[in-house]
Order: C-alpha cells, then structure tokens, then sequence
C-alpha cells in the first residue's frame, strides 16, 4: 500500500461531506434566483430574458440558476444589460 498523501491548503479549505468547502470568509458565495428577483426587484421572466437574450451571468446547476451578484452588478454596469430593452426594441443612446 501507498503512503496517504497529505495535501496542505494553508487554512482556506475544509473537508466537509466528502468534499473541500472554502473556509475564506472574503469569498462571494452562490446566490439563488429568488435571492437574485430580490436584489434585483424582477420578475423570473424578466431574468430568464435576461439570461438567455442578453447574456446576464448565470450558471445552472442541475436544474437550478446560481449567481455571484458582484458579476450581475458588473454586467449592469457595462451597460450590456441596456444594450436592448427587455421587451426587444433597441435602445438609443441620446
């Protein structure tokens, strides 16, 4: 038999259920989509749209939607998010 391999992480991750879970406290943690409507004060419609006509930063797991508000904030910000209006007409600059 091997010898066990030890693995040193330096304090940032934990076993926990038979896998590594981050123990930084700096790192953003996954959102789901009802804290998203929340935060965002929009329907799932409208975020689906978003999602999937207008590139919003979402990653689905299964069957479920997760986000890292800090990528929604900057997608906003960047002004992707107006690029077109949800409803599809273009939106001009003025």
């Amino acid at each position: 038999m091997g010898e066990a391999r030890v693995i040193d992480f330096k304090g940032k991750f934990s076993w926990k259920g038979g896998y590594f879970m981050s123990i930084d406290p700096n790192l953003e943690k996954w959102k789901s989509m009802p804290d998203l409507l929340e935060y965002l004060d929009m329907s799932r419609e409208a975020v689906l749209e978003a999602i999937t006509k207008h590139g919003m930063p979402a990653h689905k797991i299964g069957r479920l939607w997760k986000f890292k508000f800090s990528e929604v904030d900057e997608w906003i910000r960047s002004g992707q998010s107006a690029k077109e209006s949800l409803s599809g007409e273009e939106v001009k600059d003025e």
